[in-house]
């Protein structure tokens, strides 16, 4: 029983850890050199299994624990082999040659009969592995402590055996191959933590990136759609847009359309006295009393200069001429330095029924309101 269930031990956590490091260590050639050695332990395993065609005795299973820790010791204990890793996996396959020919050759009854040497062996691997590596890093002392349950199980195999002592060797052996596997386990998902730490704060800072990016680049349209559609000072529709929705206006909805053009009285004289830099100022503030003045479903564009055009869809003459005066009024009183402006008024249909007939109309209509001496509104030559 007691062999039962120590071969099945070293088999199945040997094969278990082969496998499990290779794995999840694959992009650390290092690391894989144990799984290489507990590679040589499965193989052992199987090999003696064949040989003896059964179940092996503890004494066996003391050899391949002997094999185990010599090559743990001699890679471990010789950095030439960690460094130079294809050389201690092409060793550790010669070893796994030159032990079958000797098994197969010699047999295995000298091995039996050598039991308690195989044991003060073991124990003296296990000692000086441990010496030489106590002045390591907290992580590998701790890792080294794992080897104390191997000791412990070979100490009290060598007492004996049967009985009780047997089934505590058993329990100690079983220590240590859990312990081992679950070092590597702890180690393993540990290690994916701060990977999947450090993949999320990846993922998050490229998140931040694209919706910075995205930003920039919706900020950057909006800019280009700003200025292929609005005028950049005074933030209305530019020439061409104006004139674009006006050509819309009288296409799609067939309604009245009113539209009034008008400009700054004098306002070289604002820009030569004041600068310029005061001047566009002025030409803002217009601006927004403009736009606090018209409706919402009104429109307000830049024709050129200090000339804008202002489109009031279903408005009658009457109602434009209110709000023309209205905003003539405001402007007048507002504006500092004090300015004031000439409009001139079009409507659709009646003066016109294309872009260029409405503009030619109220353009005339500025012209008379200049010429009665500016700050007044005119439709044609009823104003």
């Amino acid at each position: 029983m007691v062999e039962y269930i120590s071969y099945f031990t070293v088999l199945c956590f040997s094969f278990l850890m082969f496998v499990f490091i290779l794995t999840f260590y694959s992009r650390k050639p290092q690391t894989q050199i144990i799984g290489y050695i507990f590679g040589v332990s499965t193989y052992l395993c199987i090999l003696f299994s064949i040989l003896l065609q059964g179940i092996p005795p503890l004494e066996i299973i003391s050899l391949i624990e002997v094999v185990f820790m010599t090559l743990f010791f001699v890679v471990f204990a010789t950095k030439s082999f960690q460094k130079y890793v294809g050389i201690t996996k092409a060793c550790l396959f010669a070893v796994l040659i030159f032990l079958t020919g000797i098994l197969i050759k010699y047999g295995y009854d000298g091995i039996i009969n050598h039991n308690f040497s195989l044991q003060i062996i073991l124990s003296i691997i296990i000692l000086l592995y441990m010496g030489g590596t106590t002045l390591g890093k907290k992580e590998e002392r701790n890792f080294n402590y794992i080897f104390l349950w191997l000791l412990v199980s070979n100490l009290l195999q060598a007492i004996g055996k049967h009985n009780v002592i047997g089934f505590i060797v058993v329990g100690f052996k079983l220590l240590f191959y859990y312990s081992f596997y679950h070092y590597f386990y702890k180690k393993t998902y540990k290690d994916l933590g701060k990977k999947i730490k450090e993949l999320e704060a990846l993922k998050n800072s490229y998140h931040y990136e694209v919706k910075k990016e995205l930003f920039h680049m919706e900020l950057q349209q909006e800019r280009l759609m700003n200025a292929a559609y609005r005028d950049a000072m005074t933030e209305t529709y530019n020439k061409n847009t104006i004139m674009d929705i006006l050509g819309e206006l009288i296409t799609l909805d067939k309604q009245p359309i009113s539209l009034l053009m008008f400009d700054i009285d004098n306002f070289k004289c604002v820009n030569d006295f004041y600068g310029h830099i005061v001047g566009d100022e002025c030409i803002k503030k217009i601006v927004e009393i403009v736009k606090k003045t018209i409706r919402t479903t009104d429109y307000v564009g830049r024709y050129g200069g200090d000339e804008f055009i202002i489109l009031l869809p279903n408005t009658d003459i009457h109602q434009t001429k209110q709000i023309a005066e209205s905003f003539k009024e405001k402007i007048g009183t507002i504006t500092n330095p004090k300015v004031t402006v000439s409009i001139g008024i079009a409507c659709y249909p009646k003066d016109g029924e294309t872009v260029k007939e409405l503009i030619e109309h109220a353009d005339k209509g500025l012209y008379f309101s200049k010429k009665r001496g500016k700050n007044t509104v005119s439709y044609g030559t009823l104003f």
